[in-house]
């Protein structure tokens, strides 16, 4: 599965809307490799999601997204998890240990993850 994290300083970036790079995960199983870092292409949102799909994402990891865009990505069958905060190691071990929802990820103020 390729997942992808947008980043802003090692941290999963608060808003999915402002990052400009994002990593490329690899997991497979209970392994996974970050398989790079990368610039996004363009700076608006809609290119963004655009982006990722191009590049085969299945899985977003994400800070605050805007709802259009999380459900376009979810209605081409890329699985979103929105609203996560943290360290992108700690929140791909959580994906893969299915802990991803745990209050401990949640960005402040999310006491649940959206379903």
């Amino acid at each position: 599965m390729k997942v992808a994290i947008p980043v802003w300083k090692n941290r999963v970036a608060p808003v999915f809307d402002t990052a400009d790079r994002w990593l490329s995960i690899s997991v497979t199983g209970d392994r996974w490799k970050i398989e790079q870092e990368v610039a996004f292409a363009d700076s608006l949102p809609e290119m963004k999601v655009q982006e990722l799909l191009q590049q085969k994402v299945e899985y977003l990891i994400c800070g605050a997204i805007p709802y259009r865009y999380e459900s376009f990505l979810k209605s081409t069958g890329c699985e979103v998890s929105s609203f996560i905060a943290g360290k992108p190691e700690d929140v791909i071990q959580a994906l893969i240990d299915n802990n991803i929802g745990e209050t401990s990820f949640l960005m402040p103020g999310c006491r649940q993850l959206k379903e």
